[in-house]
């Protein structure tokens, strides 16, 4: 995904924001995407805006910088000749195959047939030496976006992924997958194999390859006793969020005769996206061939692929009925996989980093990486085993854990789980979680009265986390039944739901999940609240181990909105510098207590669908970088130097601004950011190319209830609004030019006589 930074330049005449044309560093792909431990590897990261590669950097789970994996960058980034993005920019702007190259990961051999099929079939306004220069430019951009690293890692790294960060003259990019195995690593040799002549493999091995042919077929042959079960497991969503939208990997497994034994095209969608999976249990000795494939032939220089193939491998692993923890614990839990575990397996010891973010948690044990759950609550133990009638009562708050291990659970009472709880507080709700631990249970989750006498209940028609409102609406104790919605059960049947009564409890997203800084520039991250549980002030936010010279200004999301916006600056004379941080918020209950939850770095991808979809990362980062500014666009709100005073019911009229880089005409779209509940735009957002101003309308209705003084508490900051814009053909996120935050207030009336 191709990101901007809203940068913001706040000028005492009047608001405006500019965004400088640097490029935003980020990654696409990494091949191989992974190597054994203690073995070094080459492996070329694609991507954009790399030029000025510094150091690489990897992170392990919470955010912890892991300096045993080394990073030297072996070669690669080529210059480009910056002549013809005026011309690219001016004739290709609104032309969706050609006017984000930054957004399409091509050849540069494909890049010049795009081009030359948007002149011959679509009457692209290019001449034949304008055609040649965009050709050239974009190659140049493909060829600028490689970068060759030399990986090594220590011999005693524990398995598991990391994330891998390019540190550049434009700042730090985005994340990529780059994982660390267990086993021997080859390279597929690719379009070179055929079902005659299959590449010979020697298990256990994890193949690393790529589909980047039309067609290409990939066979890879192995040799397998009687009785043997092997397991074959292909990585490719896995490892890129992205790759559906441009790969669709399937296996196919084949006897010596040629005979098709079993085919994959999707394995898990719980955990697994449309990543394929399958084992054989050898019918014979002899030799068994695999082929890796797109299912409809498609090909993609990023549609790379991890092929683990080996006796008793497992191909994910999930914790038998769930663990919770809180961040810095360490817990020892029971594995358990959708195949059988090796013997030595089934149990692993997870130390939880101080900095792993309140949610899911992605752990690393030798059967994978593993989801758990951070929580505040205490812990309340397991299902109980005797007469409910009889059972002590578990006061609230607390976590309770479990899995469906019996089948008939929803017809035979004596297969579920079931739990008896009281609580002293009056509507108290409860927040399951199972999808995200990768479990397959379609939750039923019914609360009673101990008499039987039924209360409330969630029936689930398919895997999912939920949040169920008002399970216990009054003091008193209650029994709890969990089961499978289908009666079906087994160790990959787990779950952990909780409860909080009277203990505060949110969590915070922070998008993006990296800040690049010019010197004396600022720039701007959303933090967004979840609130579970008995919040109801203000929470502050704040940041940890920022860059020298690099502050933040101060930060409030009020009690009756759900964001706000997180401004960085640097200095003038900010040092060229980059560091990990930390993003936390801080609520003050009503005994003073400080409750802190760190932020959880969020990047966004975009699906087949073209919607953005979120990826949950490990790591904030924030850098002042040593680009030059180029020419900006900028966007400004005429007459909003001291706010926009609006009144229920009524319009404001608004006129926006853009000042265009020289030579820009692209169509532009006006994105209100950030706006308070009962606040919205009226009006057409759209800026054609020969365009520079809008006219728009703000509307407040009777949501917006802090225009009539009706806010939780006195003394809270002012509602505020941030205007963006975004070229057309882009994603809904990818601004390049926005306003500081504007603060929205209560326009005084005139008393008639």
């Amino acid at each position: 995904m191709k990101r901007y930074l809203s940068v913001f330049l706040i000028l005492s005449s009047g608001i405006a924001a500019t965004a400088h044309a640097q490029d935003v560093p980020r990654l696409s792909g990494v091949f191989p995407a992974g190597v054994q431990a203690g073995q070094s590897v080459e492996v070329t990261v694609r991507g954009s805006a790399l030029l000025g590669a510094k150091k690489i950097w990897f992170s392990g789970p919470g955010g912890v910088m892991e300096d045993g994996l080394t990073g030297e960058i072996a070669g690669g980034s080529v210059t480009v000749d910056a002549a013809a993005k005026p011309l690219h920019q001016a004739k290709c702007a609104n032309c969706h195959e050609l006017r984000s190259p930054a957004n399409r990961s091509l050849s540069p051999e494909q890049w010049a047939q795009t081009v030359e099929r948007m002149v011959k079939q679509h009457a692209a306004p290019l001449s034949p030496d304008e055609s040649a220069k965009v050709i050239a430019y974009l190659q140049a951009l493909t060829r600028a976006g490689e970068l060759k690293v030399k990986v090594a890692v220590p011999k005693d790294a524990v398995p598991g992924k990391r994330e891998l960060r390019v540190v550049t003259a434009n700042g730090v990019t985005t994340a990529a997958v780059f994982e660390v195995g267990a086993l021997p690593e080859v390279v597929s040799e690719g379009a070179k194999t055929s079902r005659e002549a299959p590449q010979k493999i020697v298990l256990p091995v994890v193949v690393n390859g790529t589909i980047k042919d039309s067609g290409q077929r990939d066979w890879f042959a192995f040799v397998a006793r009687k009785g043997e079960p092997v397991t074959i497991s292909l990585q490719a969503y896995r490892l890129n969020q992205v790759s559906p939208t441009f790969f669709n990997p399937a296996l196919y497994l084949y006897d010596g005769s040629g005979k098709l034994i079993s085919k994959s095209v999707g394995y898990d969608n719980v955990l697994f996206g449309n990543d394929p999976a399958m084992e054989l249990v050898a019918p014979a000795d002899g030799t068994y061939t695999v082929l890796v494939r797109d299912l409809l032939y498609h090909a993609n220089p990023l549609s790379h692929y991890r092929l683990a193939v080996g006796t008793g491998l497992p191909v994910d692993a999930r914790f038998v009925g769930g663990v919770i923890t809180r961040p810095g614990d360490t817990v020892t839990p029971n594995l358990a996989a959708s195949m059988p575990l090796p013997a030595g397996m089934t149990r692993a010891t997870i130390a939880v980093p101080v900095t792993a973010s309140w949610g899911i948690f992605s752990a690393r044990t030798p059967a994978g990486d593993l989801p758990v759950v951070i929580g505040n609550a205490p812990d309340g133990g397991a299902p109980i085993t005797g007469d409910p009638a009889t059972a002590p009562a578990t006061p609230l708050p607390a976590a309770f854990r479990g899995a469906i291990t019996k089948t008939g659970s929803a017809t035979d009472v004596t297969a579920r789980n079931i739990f008896k709880v009281k609580t002293t507080r009056a509507n108290v709700s409860v927040y399951f979680t199972s999808l995200s631990l990768g479990s397959r249970l379609r939750p039923t989750f019914i609360v009673t009265r101990p008499t039987g006498e039924y209360v409330t209940g969630h029936y689930a028609d398919r895997p999912m986390n939920f949040r169920l409102e008002n399970a216990f609406r009054e003091p008193g104790e209650y029994i709890v039944h969990v089961f499978d919605g289908d009666g079906k059960g087994g160790g990959d049947f787990g779950y952990v739901w909780e409860a909080y009564d009277t203990a505060p409890e949110f969590a915070l997203t922070a998008t993006p999940d990296a800040v690049n800084l010019l010197p004396g520039g600022t720039a701007a991250v959303t933090v967004e609240a979840k609130r579970r549980e008995n919040i109801t002030g203000p929470i502050t936010v704040s940041v940890r181990d920022l860059p020298p010279g690099v502050t933040t200004l101060p930060c409030t999301i009020p009690p009756d909105h759900d964001r706000a916006t997180l401004v960085f600056r640097a200095e003038p004379t900010a040092a060229i510098n980059a560091n990990p941080v930390i993003v936390e918020g801080t609520y003050a209950g009503a005994d003073g207590k400080p409750t802190v939850r760190r932020a959880l770095p969020v990047d966004f991808y975009r699906a087949p669908n073209n919607d953005y979809r979120p990826i949950e990362r490990g790591l904030q980062s924030v850098a002042v970088i040593d680009s030059e500014p180029s020419p900006a666009v900028s966007v400004s709100v005429e007459g909003a130097e001291k706010g926009l005073a609006l009144t229920i019911d009524r319009e404001t009229e608004i006129k926006v601004k853009i000042t265009r880089r020289d030579g820009f005409k692209g169509d532009l779209f006006i994105i209100p950011l950030n706006f308070p509940p009962g606040v919205s735009l009226r009006g057409n957002t759209y800026v054609g190319g020969d365009k520079s101003e809008a006219a728009l309308t703000l509307y407040a209705d009777g949501n917006a209830r802090f225009l009539k003084g009706e806010r939780p508490a006195k003394d809270l900051p002012p509602m505020v609004v941030t205007f963006a814009i975004r070229p057309n053909g882009v994603g809904d996120r990818d601004y390049i030019a926005c306003t500081p935050p504007i603060s929205l207030t209560a326009k005084e009336t005139i008393p008639t006589k």
